[in-house]
């Protein structure tokens, strides 16, 4: 395996990437939106308390005088 390749394991599949040698943050960023897409389309639920997690009810700012929500 080249140097500048690596091997992950998600869920039991297994995920050889290889990287350029020089940093390209176009494709960089296409790729994290390609990964997001995927994991939301697969209908994967965000486990209790994680930083994805929406509060269980909706919450508003009821003092009018305070600039965040409660």
């Amino acid at each position: 395996m080249p140097r500048n390749a690596t091997t992950l394991k998600v869920d039991g599949y297994e995920i050889s990437a290889t990287f350029a040698e020089i940093r390209n943050t176009a494709i960089s960023g296409h790729l994290k939106q390609i990964l997001l897409s995927s994991y939301i389309a697969g209908g994967h639920k965000p486990q209790t308390g994680g930083i994805l997690a929406a509060p269980p009810v909706q919450r508003y700012n009821k003092d009018g005088d305070r600039h965040h929500v409660p």
